[in-house]
């Protein structure tokens, strides 16, 4: 018989929980918005491959923050990203997925945590220009932006499917090995001796949790399947999250079912924020 799946309390994972990505606001497709003018350390960085989860991921984060979880508390700068993020909620409420992020765009967010107040400013970017920027090292004006974006990242969180993992062949495994791997050591060299927290998140858990449980953890995942990410990814916490629940329709397929509650979808950020704060670090 299958347990449902619940990182909160499920001891043989052995791992806490979360994730974190955003979505679009006013589009300024090019490198100046992508270091804001300086060389500040002021934001925190989602990254994933093509089919990660980030755009879901990102609307449930928001949802759930807007409502305060946790601690935490974000609001959009701005309205049109905050309808963006409730467009999608209610688009996956509606049973339907959220369409596929075709271009680059920005939100700034106001995260309050404890006394602790941030500014993020967040790109979403199609999954397929990460390829580009950190496996091909591609020269075109996204894959430059995605570089620019890592480069002044305070904290990352790195969204992997598992079951892409397992199961997405070569490419899959690229990316997810060399891809992040090269993104991180990246991310480092820039950061020079300040200590970048890096999480780990392993998406769409509610599906992929056989697979978990048959080498024991979140981190024993990881450990298993991508051993290149451990050996040259610099040090992460890994986490687990299912960012929303799937149920299939008459015909098989799919669909959102979000009245199941999200699973450890805050514990990444908040984690990052924590580190932050011991640290003495600002993104303000």
């Amino acid at each position: 018989m299958t347990m449902p799946f619940d990182p909160e309390t499920d001891v043989r994972m052995r791992s806490e929980s979360g994730v974190f990505d955003f979505t679009e606001s006013k589009a300024k497709d090019d490198l100046e918005a992508a270091v804001g003018g300086d060389d500040s350390r002021d934001r925190i960085v989602v990254l994933g491959r093509r089919g990660a989860g980030k755009t879901v991921f990102l609307a449930r984060l928001y949802e759930a923050l807007w409502q305060k979880r946790d601690g935490l508390l974000a609001r959009a700068v701005d309205g049109i990203s905050h309808q963006r993020f409730m467009e999608c909620v209610a688009r996956m409420e509606a049973g339907q997925w959220p369409e596929a992020t075709l271009a680059q765009s920005w939100s700034n967010l106001e995260i309050r945590y404890g006394t602790h107040e941030w500014v993020l400013r967040v790109l979403d970017y199609p999954g397929e220009v990460f390829r580009r920027a950190f496996v091909e090292d591609a020269q075109d004006e996204a894959a430059r932006i995605l570089r620019a974006y890592v480069d002044q990242a305070a904290a990352v969180l790195v969204l992997l499917d598992p079951i892409a993992a397992v199961q997405g062949g070569v490419e899959a495994t690229v990316d997810a090995e060399f891809g992040v791997s090269s993104a991180l050591r990246r991310v480092q060299a820039a950061a020079g001796d300040v200590e970048v927290p890096v999480a780990i998140v392993l998406t769409k858990c509610d599906v992929a949790i056989g697979h978990i449980r048959e080498v024991g953890s979140a981190r024993a995942f990881v450990d298993h399947y991508l051993p290149g990410l451990v050996r040259d990814g610099g040090a992460f916490r890994v986490f687990a999250a299912s960012a929303v629940r799937s149920r299939a329709d008459a015909l098989g397929q799919l669909r959102p079912a979000t009245d199941k509650n999200a699973s450890g979808i805050v514990r990444p950020l908040q984690w990052c924020l924590k580190r932050l704060v011991k640290d003495g670090a600002s993104l303000e």
